[in-house]
């Protein structure tokens, strides 16, 4: 009659040993007599999905092992494939900085670079040596109070790199383009510009040079700088 129903009588996978990397997917297909057998409901299954899944022949590696997976037509024909999932490891992991300044409340984003680049499991997780220096969240490194602390990123295996973070605090004023002259009488003239890092009013600057004269004299001089913005 048209229409009705052939059983699969055979049926076989296109492979039955194959490999798939740990987050990768593999496709699996059937070879089916009758060709022209009705080929709807095939169930597929895993013996251990926490090692591989499997979905419409479309096989997910989940972790390192071995796992085999079955196909099942309606009428109960069975085929079997064994899969084997590996995982390319972390040789090494890099960051673009070794060491790293910051003043308190400054952040800095550290790249971290896992070798070899096909590496299944590229993820890597950071930790301080010293939270209460600086922290440190998805390599955005935060910089606490003043100190040195050790960063840390680590792969999945185990491999790490580290960042040498020592936190210092912004001095309140900066003494940008300092020179000076001098005349025949040992006059000295300087010149110099202040930047106001503090974010407040300076009432009063005090600025103190020690020096000394031709014939070996110590000299001190002081300017008072008023009302600084």
């Amino acid at each position: 009659d048209i229409g009705a129903y052939i059983e699969v009588t055979s049926m076989t996978m296109s492979e039955t040993s194959v490999r798939v990397e740990k987050g990768k997917n593999i496709t699996l297909s059937l070879n089916i007599l009758p060709e022209n057998a009705d080929i709807n409901g095939i169930a597929w299954s895993s013996d251990n999905n926490s090692i591989a899944k499997v979905e419409n022949g479309i096989v997910t590696g989940i972790k390192e092992g071995k796992t085999i997976i079955t196909a099942t037509s309606v009428n109960g024909v069975k085929t079997t494939a064994t899969v084997e999932v590996y995982e390319v490891k972390p040789e090494s992991v890099s960051l673009n900085k070794t060491s790293l300044s910051l003043n308190v409340g400054q952040t800095e984003t550290i790249t971290a670079n896992v070798n070899p680049s096909n590496a299944s499991d590229k993820s890597v997780s950071w930790s301080s040596s010293s939270y209460s220096v600086a922290s440190v969240e998805n390599g955005v490194i935060t910089a606490k109070n003043i100190g040195t602390a050790t960063i840390t990123a680590r792969t999945s295996n185990g491999k790490t790199a580290t960042v040498e973070v020592t936190v210092t605090k912004k001095a309140p004023i900066k003494i940008n383009n300092f020179r000076y002259t001098k005349d025949y009488v040992c006059g000295v003239e300087w010149n110099f510009s202040i930047t106001n890092n503090s974010g407040k009013t300076i009432n009063n600057i005090t600025l103190k040079w020690y020096n000394f004269n031709a014939v070996g004299d110590f000299v001190y001089d002081q300017i008072d700088v008023k009302n600084y913005t």
